[in-house]
C-alpha cells in the first residue's frame, strides 16, 4: 500500500502549491534531467507514463539509500515520454524523493505525522516494530537475496534496500 500512501502524500505536497503537475520533474531535482529525461513531469510520473523502464535491480547495487535514490533519478528512459504507459516502480521512487525534497522529512516520517497518525491508523507504518511481528503475515520466501522468509518487512526488495522506505 505504499503507492497508495506516496500518492496521497504528493497531492497533500499539489495542495500546498510546491508544484504544478505539469512541471518537469527537474524543475524540482536537477539531477533528474539527465538521460533524456529534461521534461519528464510529476503528472507523468503519477500516471505511469514517464517512459521509465517496469524497474531496475538497485537492490542487487552496491551502496547505500541515498546511493539506490540517485541510480533512480539518473536512470534512462526506455520510451519517449507520454507516449506509453508502462507501471514503474521507478516512477513511485522518484515521487518519494519529490515528498522528501519538498518536506525535508523522509518519506516514512512524512507518511506518519501527516495521513497515518492524523487518521488514528496507529498499526499502520513502514518498518513495524519486532514488538508486532507476531500479528504480521509472512510475504515470501527470497532465496535470491538470501532474505529467507520474509516476516515483519517490506517484501519488495528495491524498497527492503532503501532501508525499507520508498514509494
Amino acid at each position: 500500500i505504499s503507492k497508495l500512501f506516496t500518492t496521497t502524500a504528493i497531492m497533500m505536497l499539489y495542495e500546498q502549491g510546491n508544484f504544478r503537475l505539469e512541471d518537469p520533474v527537474a524543475e524540482h531535482i536537477p539531477e533528474f534531467a539527465v538521460n533524456g529525461k529534461s521534461e519528464v513531469t510529476i503528472k507523468q510520473l503519477l500516471t505511469h507514463t514517464s517512459g521509465f523502464t517496469s524497474g531496475i535491480p538497485i537492490h542487487l547495487q552496491p551502496g547505500d539509500r541515498e546511493d539506490r535514490i540517485r541510480m533512480v533519478l539518473t536512470h534512462g528512459l526506455l520510451n519517449e515520454p507520454g507516449t506509453t504507459y508502462l507501471y514503474s516502480d521507478l516512477n513511485m521512487i522518484t515521487l518519494g524523493a519529490l515528498i522528501e525534497h519538498w518536506s525535508g522529512m523522509r518519506q516514512d516520517q512524512f507518511v506518519s505525522r501527516y495521513i497515518t497518525e492524523p487518521l488514528g491508523m496507529k498499526d499502520t507504518m513502514y518498518n513495524p516494530p519486532a514488538r508486532l511481528k507476531h500479528r504480521i503475515a509472512a510475504t515470501e520466501f527470497q532465496a535470491n537475496v538470501d532474505r529467507g522468509l520474509v516476516w515483519g518487512e517490506v517484501h519488495d526488495e528495491k524498497a527492503w534496500s532503501m532501508d525499507g522506505v520508498a514509494g
